[in-house]
């Protein structure tokens, strides 16, 4: 067990970011920038369009 710990703390170490990455990356929960307009479109088309077929699949008896 101990040759496990041993080589997690070695991958951590190698694998670490330097504390200017840490610092410079927001923290969770703060706003970060808005996606494109595309990219948020798509989405929003693409879950539409995935209720609708769902909801007709299930109109029909298909789910």
């Amino acid at each position: 067990m101990g040759e496990l710990n041993e080589a997690v703390a070695r991958f951590r170490a190698r694998t670490a970011e330097p504390a200017a990455v840490r610092v410079a990356r927001p923290a969770v929960g703060v706003d970060r920038p808005r996606p494109p307009f595309a990219v948020r479109r798509v989405a929003e088309v693409a879950a539409a369009v995935a209720l609708v077929v769902l909801v007709a699949l299930r109109v029909v008896g298909g789910v």
